[in-house]
């Protein structure tokens, strides 16, 4: 079995006095695995851009090292400098984070606060609700046969998350810009309103874009901190 740090406080101390270290150097930069002494989440942390040596090195599954670098490149600047050293910080050396890729995925193709089965159309919701069971199935220890993945997989199809992208989009501008586009407009004056709406919907839609990422981040930290401590190295 797989155990966080492969049990070991130790190797949890080395990997999180590294990553403090390049977060007080101003080291951790979006954007680059590992150059010159900068780097992503993963790079800053393993010095490295092979997801797999999570496992090798921080008894870490792949799928959450992938996890991690893509939420930690969807933060803003500020949040995602810390995010490596949360990231550490929240799991227990000897944890048994088997099933936490799972649990996270279930959450976040069926959670009210992202929002996506709201905004899908509904061959999309239906996509999201199957894929989301065969994730829930194997959060609970189900070994889901490889076929049922690829017969999820391919009722999504383009089309389904095409609609959903375009439903993201016209629904955060509904909710959020044409208040602001509206408000822009009067003042300025139909010449300079378009142009400030345009800025004001942007703005809206950034905020909610950095929102969903750092609840994606507090999610995933909260189940890191959440799964069964198996076993200490001995000393």
């Amino acid at each position: 079995m797989l155990l966080a740090f492969h049990g070991d406080p130790e190797i949890k101390a080395k990997y999180l006095t590294r990553v403090r270290k390049h977060r007080e150097a101003d080291q951790i930069i979006h954007g680059t695995y590992w150059q010159d002494g900068k780097g992503c989440a993963v790079g800053c942390t393993i010095h490295s851009g092979e997801h797999d040596r999570y496992e090798t090195e921080l008894g870490i599954p792949t799928g959450i090292a992938k996890l991690e670098d893509a939420i930690f490149e969807g933060l803003p600047n500020g949040l995602a400098r810390d995010f490596p050293v949360r990231f550490l910080e929240s799991v227990a050396p000897g944890a048994d984070l088997s099933r936490v890729e799972a649990r996270f995925c279930h959450w976040l193709l069926t959670c009210k606060e992202i929002g996506l089965p709201r905004i899908a159309d509904d061959r999309g919701r239906e996509c999201l609700a199957r894929t989301a069971e065969l994730w829930r199935r194997t959060a609970d220890g189900e070994e889901v046969p490889q076929k049922e993945w690829a017969a999820a997989w391919a009722a999504a199809g383009d089309a389904a998350w095409d609609a959903a992208w375009a439903a993201a989009r016209d629904a955060a501008r509904d909710a959020a810009g044409d208040a602001a586009w509206a408000a822009a407009r009067d003042a300025a004056g139909d010449a300079a309103g378009d142009a400030a709406g345009d800025a004001a919907w942007a703005a809206a839609w950034a905020a909610a874009r950095d929102a969903a990422w750092k609840h994606m981040a507090e999610k995933l930290l909260a189940l890191l901190g959440e799964a069964p401590v198996m076993a200490l190295a001995p000393v």
